[in-house]
């Protein structure tokens, strides 16, 4: 059985690597938008659709 130290080293990894990913996604986001500006009108409407 896994001791608690283990686990919460587990879950934080899991917590560390869910924000890498959603930080990999928002400046993959930010370079399209910067190198395509023809496509920044069209998620301006996309974002303030919802």
């Amino acid at each position: 059985m896994a001791h608690s130290s283990e686990c919460t080293n587990q879950y934080a990894q899991k917590a560390l690597d869910g924000a890498n990913i959603v930080r990999a996604a928002m400046l993959r986001q930010l370079a399209v938008l910067t190198v395509f500006p023809q496509f920044r009108d069209c998620y301006k409407a996309r974002v303030n659709h919802f």
